[in-house]
């Protein structure tokens, strides 16, 4: 499985320098804002599965940024977009059987905004795409999730209701433990 994108194509004009880091990528922009890009494997719970380690793999796509100056309102730049969105659409492309799973970060309660901004920049592009969204509220924590499929995947509704079953164990998962 090649998880990587080979790195001649990576340092066009219009996005910046990227360089390998575990697991994924990662650039820093021109106010030195860093940004890290993480591509993964990953596992859902397979709902037709005959026992309990039946799986969907699938990927984890997504990103941080570590703010050079966080007490500076955040700008719109759209260099780090274009070059994010180029990583993601480079590796679906080396992937078009597969699915991936977008999950928010809400350690600064933004994940909401997160999700609205990657499903506005996913939607400019990715036509050949569709997402299936799932806020998730237990207590008091939101988490916003999608699965990105092609939409002429044999195996979408595999991986929709497979997506859709994992985030259901793992809330009933917590409910048990808490």
């Amino acid at each position: 499985m090649n998880r990587f994108l080979p790195l001649k194509i990576l340092n066009l004009s219009n996005l910046y320098n990227l360089f390998p880091s575990s697991g994924g990528y990662q650039f820093t922009n021109h106010v030195g804002d860093q940004y890290y890009v993480y591509l993964t494997a990953y596992s859902l719970l397979n709902p037709d599965g005959q026992d309990e380690a039946s799986y969907v793999d699938v990927y984890m796509i997504g990103f941080s940024c570590k703010r050079a100056n966080p007490k500076h309102r955040k700008l719109y730049d759209a260099k780090s977009k274009d070059t994010i969105m180029f990583i993601f659409r480079s590796f679906m492309e080396l992937h078009p059987d597969d699915a991936f799973l977008y999950v928010c970060d809400n350690r600064d309660g933004l994940a909401r905004n997160r999700r609205v901004t990657f499903g506005r920049w996913f939607h400019e592009e990715n036509s050949a795409y569709e997402q299936h969204h799932s806020p998730v509220s237990y207590g008091q924590n939101n988490w916003y999730s999608a699965i990105l499929i092609k939409k002429e995947n044999a195996d979408k509704q595999l991986f929709i209701n497979a997506y859709h079953y994992t985030l259901r164990q793992m809330i009933s998962d917590i409910d048990e433990v808490g």
